[in-house]
């Protein structure tokens, strides 16, 4: 898309690329925390309705952008007006806080299929519908009005069938979902000593309308003024370096995703892959696949095997080496194939495939182990909304940092013409490899929760895993 409004300048599509995305991230810096206050007070079904529907109406707007102006603002006003990612984070925490720590896991891995599907069918759905007069003139070049709006607006059929997706969700959602948050005006805030999951039984069964809830929030709070304290009474700080580290995973794995975005499309010429928009969609595609894996199947055993703070020590330590590597695909254009040419994309494919299944692995267990250890931090139960934006936040303004970031080294690196040009297409791979090494030293600040508050309520198999840690 961007491509299309600058044409005489390719080199700016990049920059240009990245400051749509991030928009987004900043729009969500400046409303997450206020859209998890507003769900700790009204409840979490209205701010998650609102947000979706909002988001509808975006991608919508989004898709009938005849400019980059418009394109830009429609971005902007989805991440303000759209909190949900927060709100369903602690509604999967609120959800399990009876089960186990793996349990817990395992529940928060479903959160991550549902995005790990959405790149599916979201990268699917935007690399082979997009301009689909063009690509598809049989179906869609007929002549008539269908022709001649899909014309004008070329990229309105992938954002009206993500819009249709998201309808049929709203809908079901508004009614099958029940509320999560549970208030209680004779009950004082609780605060525990050693987080949500402490004092309560593993195979209690969670119920959102107990009448006396193990965890609740208190009305009471609002009233006497005193939820902004207990806010900042909640930002601990294990809560704090937790947020801390997990913003550095997520500026590396929204960086990654920039990046690929732009060495793949970009000419060979200019150091990218030359890959068409198809083929970059199959690639994104086949991520999101490996990401629905890892969260059905592999994250929760890992965690119940290694422990959630060693497991993500560990996939941190691999990314350092998945970063380094990733660029020397370039490389592998002068490999022969099978059928002994060369400058085909065979082993490209191989390469590519291997890297971003490694990182997909990695980073995909690294963001669902750190929500994890942020809800399992997590002291009181009157602000667990509030945090969970707090966390969104600093995520988000890695979101608008990264693609920003990536964009301006890209087109700066690849200007730098008194370095040579294998140097200067790999230097902002090795800035990724940098920041993947201070993540991982920052997650050395990080805790396990004791074992004596984990006897409580888990299995002794459990138990021994975290310790391990």
């Amino acid at each position: 898309m961007v491509q299309e409004y600058y044409k005489e300048d390719e080199s700016q599509v990049g920059y240009r690329v990245s400051l749509i995305a991030t928009s987004f991230g900043i729009s969500q810096f400046c409303t997450s925390i206020p859209w998890g206050m507003l769900s700790d007070r009204i409840g979490r079904r209205p701010v998650l309705f609102f947000g979706l529907g909002s988001t509808i109406v975006g991608v919508l707007l989004f898709g009938i952008s005849k400019s980059y102006a418009w394109a830009l603002l429609s971005r902007t006003m989805c991440g303000l007006l759209n909190g949900n990612i927060s709100i369903v984070k602690s509604m999967v925490s609120e959800m399990t806080l009876e089960n186990s720590v793996a349990q817990r896991a395992q529940a928060f891995s479903f959160l991550q299929v549902v995005f790990g599907l959405g790149g599916i069918v979201g990268a699917f759905i935007g690399g082979y519908l997009s301009n689909p007069v063009q690509k598809y003139p049989n179906v869609f070049g007929g002549g008539g009005l269908l022709t001649e709006w899909l014309t004008e607006y070329p990229y309105f059929l992938p954002c009206f069938l993500a819009s249709a997706i998201a309808s049929i969700g709203w809908i079901a959602g508004f009614i099958l979902l029940e509320e999560t948050l549970v208030t209680v005006k004779h009950n004082p805030t609780n605060t525990l000593s050693n987080g949500l999951f402490s004092n309560s039984k593993t195979n209690a069964k969670y119920n959102t309308f107990t009448s006396n809830p193990p965890h609740s929030l208190s009305v009471d709070t609002w009233k006497n003024g005193t939820f902004v304290s207990s806010f900042f009474a909640s930002l601990t700080k294990p809560v704090i370096a937790i947020c801390i580290t997990s913003s550095l995973v997520t500026y590396q794995n929204v960086f990654y995703d920039e990046l690929f975005s732009i060495w793949t499309a970009s000419q060979r010429g200019l150091g990218g892959l030359g890959f068409s928009s198809s083929n970059i969609g199959t690639a994104l595609s086949f991520s999101a696949c490996i990401t629905m894996t890892v969260q059905l199947f592999l994250f929760h055993c890992l965690t119940r095997r290694f422990g959630s703070l060693r497991l993500y020590r560990s996939v941190l330590f691999i990314s350092v080496f998945v970063f380094v590597a990733q660029e020397l695909t370039y490389y592998l254009y002068e490999i022969p194939d099978i059928y002994g040419k060369t400058h085909t994309n065979f082993w490209v494919w191989v390469g590519l495939l291997s890297g971003l299944a490694a990182k997909t692995v990695c980073q995909t267990i690294a963001i669902t182990g750190a929500v994890l250890l942020l809800n399992n931090a997590v002291t009181r139960t009157d602000s667990l909304g509030a945090i969970n934006g707090f966390s969104q936040c600093c995520a988000s303004g890695m979101r608008a940092f990264g693609p920003a970031t990536c964009g301006i080294l890209w087109s700066t690196t690849l200007s730098l013409d008194w370095i040579s040009f294998p140097v200067r297409t790999y230097l902002i791979w090795a800035f990724l490899s940098c920041v993947g090494v201070f993540t991982l030293l920052s997650s050395n600040r990080l805790q396990q929760v004791p074992s004596s508050t984990l006897r409580e309520r888990y299995p002794s198999s459990t138990i021994e895993a975290e310790e391990s840690s």
